[in-house]
């Protein structure tokens, strides 16, 4: 009897899906891609299978009500994707979004649903982080003689749901990879150069004939760069590289869509709170909803008439979306906090560095950071002290922050590190893989402007340091900046290096009043206008510097989480 009451009840949810694709397909295929005069949108991102975390923050923001129905009326509501791996209720999550898509568009509104890597992921057989429960939910539709012991329960009846024709492959495979409603683009990764000059339309056609042909022929899914670390549901570089030239790549794109700001997801917030980065420009919605895996804090994005803002699945008032904090030598604190760390913290050294150098850990109040501390001159000193505030007065975050202190007994500076660090000499010597989210070659061309507008002759492969776990690029040791030759280095004059367009507008906002209000008396009035007479130098190259994103970074697998 039991049997029978499954049986009929998986055949009656296999109908009901069957049509619930077949409508969301008719409809995905016929929606439109850009929609404008929305007055209300409701955003969220990256539930991975938290179905119970998903209908509370849904139902605290209104777009359910208590029976799971639609109550948001004639509001726009987004997914940006992700719905399914790591949680148990992936099924349920497309179960609730594909019916609530129906629902809405009887009501006047909209539901869209955004790809995001994970959905390909499925799509195309790669299910690494597929859970066991998320297989048995498929198990009552198994097939019992294609089962085996070389697969989890419910291996075979996910692989039928997801095929082309399946009941969410069908479903899956119309949906966008990004759309724009009003002057926002939504998305799950973030845009980089593969999309430059195309526009919404041609970015999904794009990416559907992408997906299908890999659906056909798997290792095409290797061969083209919309699939890839690059693609529009995979790249991470407006939610972890440096804005100074990363700008240069979102800022065209976003131009050439017609949009103020993205909203994306695919990389947890470091404080799992909704943050901004490039002066809102880039909204950062995943905040780690799977609260049994992430500790997060399920969070909805309203953008009303305009105004940003945010509300959490734990209530409370809608606020303002706040810009993300710098991020320097560490993932877990941010660049302020470790500074006052560094200036009143308590130092306890660790072993010997070098000639005049102590590996030290500074704490304080149970916060922790690695630094070194570097015995010096009071010119020594003071030209530390003076890259390290230049470089926060550019907002570049290369240089890690910098405080003077006394180690026993003597004069230097504490400077913070990563918990595991590399210089490039030992790249070089260990054969290292650099990996990362954050291609290398721009962060070496915002060294090179910044070594050139302050002079550095010092450079060394020794003072070019690497976050291990990131691949940021760190800069250290600059006794031999700040000189009063108006000369860039020698080692720049002959390949003088091109700052791209948000480079030079930085550049182009420094003047001697600037520096003063950013250096104090640091720098004496010989030094400050030969810095500003090399920053003339940069700025008159006529040549401006080509993207260097198109460069491909090799992914760093090592911590087995790209598939975030």
């Amino acid at each position: 009897m039991e049997i029978s009451r499954r049986t009929e009840s998986a055949v009656a949810r296999a109908l009901w899906l069957i049509l619930a694709a077949l409508l969301s397909i008719s409809r995905a295929e016929a929606e439109a891609e850009r929609w404008s005069n929305v007055e209300r949108v409701i955003a969220f991102a990256d539930v991975h299978g938290a179905y119970d975390d998903l209908t509370e923050l849904l139902r605290t923001v209104g777009v359910i009500d208590a029976q799971l129905h639609w109550a948001a009326g004639a509001a726009h509501v987004v997914s940006t994707g992700d719905l399914m791996d790591r949680g148990p209720g992936s099924r349920q999550v497309m179960d609730l979004l594909m019916r609530l898509q129906t629902e809405a568009q009887s009501a006047g509104g909209m539901l869209h649903v955004v790809l995001g890597n994970h959905e390909a992921m499925n799509l195309l057989g790669d299910l690494r982080y597929v859970t066991p429960a998320e297989f048995a939910a498929y198990e009552v539709e198994e097939p019992a003689d294609l089962r085996d012991a070389t697969h989890p329960r419910g291996y075979f009846g996910k692989r039928a749901a997801f095929a082309r024709d399946g009941q969410y492959g069908r479903w899956l495979l119309g949906l966008p990879v990004a759309i724009v409603i009003n002057d926002t683009l939504f998305m799950h990764g973030g845009p980089s150069t593969v999309l430059a000059g195309l526009s919404i339309e041609e970015i999904n056609r794009r990416y559907r004939a992408a997906l299908s042909d890999a659906l056909s022929r798997p290792e095409a899914a290797d061969q083209n760069p919309l699939l890839g670390y690059r693609g529009p549901n995979w790249y991470r570089g407006a939610a972890l590289c440096n804005e100074a030239s990363e700008t240069d790549v979102l800022k065209p794109l976003l131009d050439g869509l017609r949009v103020r700001r993205v909203v994306i997801g695919h990389t947890i917030t470091r404080t799992l709170r909704v943050a901004s980065r490039f002066d809102g420009t880039v909204v950062k919605l995943d905040t780690g909803m799977n609260r049994p895996v992430y500790k997060g804090h399920p969070a909805a994005l309203l953008l009303d008439h305009g105004d940003v803002r945010v509300v959490y699945a734990e209530g409370g008032q809608p606020a303002a979306v706040p810009p993300e904090p710098l991020f320097v030598a560490s993932n877990s604190l941010d660049d302020a906090a470790i500074a006052s760390l560094l200036t009143t913290g308590n130092v306890t050294v660790t072993g010997p560095r070098g000639a005049g150098a102590l590996d030290v850990v500074v704490e304080q109040e149970g916060k922790r950071v690695p630094a070194v501390f570097a015995q010096g001159s009071k010119d020594a000193i003071r030209k530390n002290l003076a890259a390290y505030r230049l470089d926060r007065a550019l907002g570049l975050g290369l240089v890690p922050a910098t405080a003077k202190r006394d180690v026993n007994g003597q004069a230097g500076i504490l400077q913070a590190r990563p918990e595991r660090w590399v210089t490039q000499t030992d790249v070089e010597q260990k054969s290292l893989q650099p990996g990362g989210w954050c291609a290398l070659p721009p962060q070496f061309q915002l060294m090179y402007v910044f070594d050139a507008l302050i002079g550095n002759e010092g450079r060394t492969r020794d003072r070019i340091l690497y976050d291990a776990a990131e691949w940021m690029l760190l800069l250290t040791a600059h006794e031999q900046a700040f000189g009063t030759g108006k000369a860039l280095p020698r080692h720049l004059r002959e390949a003088v290096p091109q700052p791209g367009p948000e480079m030079r507008r930085r550049l182009g906002m420094l003047d001697s009043a600037a520096l003063t209000r950013a250096l104090g008396d640091l720098l004496n009035d010989r030094e400050r206008t030969a810095l500003l007479a090399r920053r003339d130098s940069l700025l008159a190259n006529p040549k401006v510097a080509r993207s260097f994103h198109s460069v491909d970074v090799a992914r760093n697998d090592a911590d087995g989480d790209v598939g975030r």
